[in-house]
């Protein structure tokens, strides 16, 4: 078996949308830190995290939970699209797409919160 060279290109690539995505995911880190008892209803929310940057999305199809699922997860696929696609650019796309995964997963996030909090 014959080892190939790392490409440095691809390892920047990869390594610009590992920190989009964190940048994406970890807003909502809150989920799993957070004091308190795991109750049922944090549960939901746990269950949620793969979804939780469509959240703002997903509130305009509120309460019909169905949708607002659909609604979530077809934003945070869109999320995820945008956001490879700029960093595979390169260049201060990659700037760009931590900046704007920054503002999507920090304004969900936050939506969230004062809704786990009602």
């Amino acid at each position: 078996m014959t080892m190939t060279p790392l490409n440095p290109s691809r390892m920047r690539n990869t390594l610009s949308i590992a920190v989009a995505l964190a940048l994406l995911w970890l807003p909502f880190a809150w989920v799993l830190l957070r004091d308190g008892r795991w109750t049922s209803y944090r549960l939901m929310w746990v269950r949620m995290l793969p979804i939780l940057p469509g959240f703002s999305v997903g509130m305009l199809f509120h309460p019909h939970d169905g949708a607002m699922l659909t609604g979530m997860a077809a934003a945070t696929v869109c999320h995820v699209l945008v956001l490879v696609w700029l960093c595979r650019r390169g260049g201060w796309w990659i700037g760009a797409a931590w900046l704007l995964a920054l503002l999507i997963g920090g304004l969900a996030s936050g939506f969230a919160w004062a809704v786990y909090h009602v």
